[in-house]
Formats: structure tokens, sequence, C-alpha cells
């Protein structure tokens, strides 16, 4: 994501330098009636940013669904392996799976 992050902060840059240069030469826009041209290049660099925009969004919402799906699903085949293995289940040692897994999780994101 850092890629893309990259690639979205480059494309806002790109948008807001050519907006500074638009509005420092708004009289020679105004005099010679460039309103419409201009506008659609401003339309045509918001657009470009916009979809880099939503191609990460998009990206980091898979990746945060399946973070919280790994984790339950992690959890839920460890306690069925546990079943398995002829061991009783009570919601103590589910808890405390559950606790360790949380703890793995965060220490995985912090990697």
């Amino acid at each position: 994501t850092g890629k893309l992050r990259l690639k979205v902060a480059n494309k806002t840059d790109t948008r807001v330098k050519l907006m500074s240069e638009i509005i420092s030469g708004i009289q020679v826009i105004k005099m010679y009636a460039w309103e419409k041209p201009f506008e659609q290049v401003i339309k045509l660099a918001r657009g470009t940013e916009i979809n880099s925009l939503t191609k990460t969004s998009y990206l980091r919402a898979i990746f945060s669904s399946c973070n919280v799906f790994i984790e339950r699903t992690t959890l839920f085949l460890t306690v069925i392996c546990f079943v398995l293995l002829g061991n009783i289940i009570s919601a103590d040692k589910v808890f405390s799976m559950a606790q360790f897994f949380n703890i793995l999780q965060l220490a995985m994101a912090i990697i």
C-alpha cells in the first residue's frame, strides 16, 4: 500500500501545482476566456486522483476484512482441532485462546 499512497500523493501534488498555476494566472485565463478548457484539465487531474484514492481505499478495505476474517477463522479452526484431539472445551480455554490470538495479531500488525 506504500506504493499506492505514493501514487496518490504524486497525483495530488500534480493537481495542487496545476491549481496554483491557474490561480496565479487567473487574469490571463479570464482575459482570453479559457475557463472551460482549464476546467476540463482540472477535472481530468481530479479524476485520476480520485481513481487512485478509490483503488487505495478498496485495497485497504480488503486487507482489513481479511485481517478480521483470518483471526476468527484461525480461532475457530484451533478450537475445532482442540476438540477433535479429545480435549474438553470450556469457556475459559476458548477465552484464553482468543486473547492469545488477539495478542498474536497485534504483534504481527506491528511487524
